[in-house]
């Protein structure tokens, strides 16, 4: 990335061929799992972007075509600290659906106020604990 005069961060997201052919590749893994099986048991027609395009429609685009989207399509974003806390119990099960643990920043029961990397060691470490005891 680059800071301009205006001071303004360009990350150059996508800025090469590589960049693009490794989102491209990522884009298309998350729509095989989003049009999986296992997946369509909680979500039904999911899409890929904020105006709605259906994830069957990013998976069957051409290289070209898909490259084109992600320009339009993808944005940096920072994950939020504490956006589901009140929505995971102490284990990191998510309230009210059976199987999914989070344990990652979102669990955290605030912002850290420090790099989170050490609140998210711990609580992630401490909630995996939990999961393996429950799975033996």
């Amino acid at each position: 990335g680059h800071m301009s005069a205006e001071g303004t961060v360009s990350l150059n997201l996508l800025g090469d061929d590589d960049d693009a052919r490794a989102m491209g590749a990522i884009v298309r893994h998350a729509c095989e799992v989003l049009a999986s099986e296992s997946f369509g048991a909680v979500c039904v027609n999911p899409v890929g972007d904020d105006v709605g395009t259906p994830v069957s429609v990013i998976a069957a685009m051409s290289d070209g075509e898909l490259y084109e989207w992600m320009q339009g399509a993808l944005a940096p974003v920072s994950h939020v600290s504490a956006s589901l806390s009140r929505c995971v119990d102490d284990d990191g099960r998510v309230i009210g659906v059976s199987g999914l643990v989070v344990a990652d920043a979102s669990v955290l029961p605030g912002v850290p106020h420090e790099t989170p990397a050490a609140p998210v060691t711990m609580v992630s470490s401490r909630i995996a604990r939990a999961l393996g005891e429950t799975l033996r």
